[in-house]
């Protein structure tokens, strides 16, 4: 369930930390849908959820790119395990 709709004010960058989990927000028609630890992630976080963990930086997290285009997502589609984007 989509808690808060938060788009970016004055054309600024923010970072996670600038927003509470569980939240969409929407900058240049792109969609960021973030998880109840605050991650750009559909699914959320738990001790009984498995999967791979994707880290790194903006590339990783997809600035600017849909989600399901996202290098995490299309490798999770390719080996057919959940890959989580942190």
């Amino acid at each position: 369930m989509i808690d808060h709709i938060l788009p970016f004010p004055y054309g600024g960058r923010h970072v996670i930390r600038d927003y509470f989990s569980n939240t969409v927000i929407v900058e240049n028609d792109t969609e960021y849908k973030r998880n109840n630890l605050g991650f750009r992630e559909e699914r959320d976080i738990s001790e009984t959820n498995d999967g791979l963990v994707a880290i790194g930086c903006s590339y990783t997290e997809g600035e600017g790119v849909d989600h399901f285009n996202t290098w995490p997502k299309l490798l999770q589609n390719k080996i057919g395990s959940h890959v989580y984007n942190l």
